[in-house]
């Protein structure tokens, strides 16, 4: 059977990987080879970045987790990666664990705690978790029951969204709902004698008028934890001028930062020099298509080491020559070199490429999405081999 690898330029995600499940699945149907009409595809994991915790910005927020006073000073909390997720976590199931110790008498010294300053529980019920998708949310659920977070009356939300963009637009409805409760609780609901349905008269947890100008009327900002790069589309639509008293304050800070492995290029350049191997165990006609292999990119770290491995750059750094016209137009559809088709997850990593390099890939996935990229290169190939009269 005719196999073509793919070398997805990513850590691979645990247990289970959506691009390797999906290639793994997909095939190009109808091409007429004598042992079979299908051809497979092999995924290959080439890790490109590592990570590194801010130990500053995670002892910031151990701080606020410890003395309670994140949910006085913050609205929400905003979560865009799985990396900010992990440094959350981590902070969160250290101090579970001193939690634990103390309760069992283990601990010899209390923690430093304080009570923060509060004028209903409503105001921490919930406190959001924000996500920009599944896989963020699934991770965070991963913390519950948690003696850290349970007091806060967290509760995940946007996981729907599926992007920044649309993540945004939720939190600016859903906070200023929130806020508008707010006001109208402690500002300008009726008081008694008048209807008494608004919460207790008397107590600590009276909803006495407040002046609009009491700061614990204000509108909290969001902390969002992010990355050394990151796109700024929350930031930008959260904080923009034009929406007055709509606009909420984000308050970004870093919690990880990025770097490319040390490692990836020798590793790339190693799987790259065994295609000649992979090829050499088909026979006959299934060679026809043992000489193409797909490369896809998930970020623009990496993207010079990637393209100087497949030899693609010249002394200057920018693509050579040849591979700015059309590449493909002289290729051979068997037999001869190996072929790579380049695919991106998106537009952002495709721009890099163009505007770095010179270097326009073959395939820019419709969706950041297994199914977007694996289809992108799906119909590339067809079209390619449609072309050499292989279909």
């Amino acid at each position: 059977m005719p196999q073509v690898p793919v070398f997805l330029l990513k850590t691979r995600s645990q247990p289970d990987d959506g691009y390797e499940e999906y290639f793994k699945a997909l095939l190009i149907e109808g091409i007429p080879y004598q042992l079979s009409t299908d051809t497979r595809f092999v995924p290959h994991f080439v890790p490109v970045l590592e990570h590194q915790q801010n130990t500053e910005s995670l002892s910031s927020l151990e701080k606020l987790l410890r003395t309670q006073q994140l949910t006085e000073k913050y609205g929400g909390l905003i979560f865009t990666s799985q990396r900010a997720v992990e440094g959350f976590s981590d902070v969160v199931r250290k101090l579970d664990s001193e939690s634990q110790a103390s309760s069992e008498g283990v601990l010899g010294t209390a923690t430093e705690q304080r009570t923060p300053t509060l004028i209903s529980p409503s105001l921490t019920t919930p406190f959001p978790l924000y996500v920009v998708g599944p896989a963020t949310a699934h991770s965070l659920s991963t913390l519950y029951p948690s003696p850290t977070l349970d007091p806060l009356h967290t509760r995940i939300l946007g996981e729907h969204t599926g992007n920044g963009a649309a993540l945004a637009q939720f939190m600016l409805q859903h906070c200023n709902g929130i806020h508008a409760n707010l006001l109208f609780e402690y500002y300008e609901a009726p008081r008694l004698p008048f209807i008494p349905l608004v919460g207790p008269a008397s107590g600590q947890y009276a909803r006495q008028r407040l002046e609009q100008s009491d700061d614990r009327l204000r509108k909290k900002p969001l902390l969002f934890l992010v990355g050394e790069v990151r796109r700024d589309v929350i930031p930008k639509t959260l904080m923009d001028a034009e929406l007055g008293d709509k606009a909420i304050q984000v308050d970004e800070w870093e919690v990880y930062s990025t770097v490319v492995r040390e490692a990836f290029e020798n590793e790339f350049r190693g799987l790259v020099s065994e295609i000649p191997y992979w090829q050499q165990q088909t026979e006959g006609k299934e060679a026809a298509a043992s000489n193409i292999a797909v490369v896809v990119v998930f970020s623009p770290q990496g993207c010079e080491a990637m393209l100087r491995v497949l030899g693609f750059l010249d002394e200057d750094g920018r693509a050579k020559e040849h591979l700015r016209r059309d590449r493909w137009s002289d290729s051979q559809a068997a037999g001869g070199p190996t072929e790579f088709v380049i695919a991106t997850i998106g537009p952002t990593t495709r721009d890099y490429l163009i505007d770095k390099f010179d270097f326009e890939p073959d395939v820019c996935a419709s969706k950041p999405t297994p199914a977007g990229v694996a289809d992108g290169v799906k119909a590339f190939l067809g079209a390619l081999l449609l072309s050499k009269g292989l279909r």
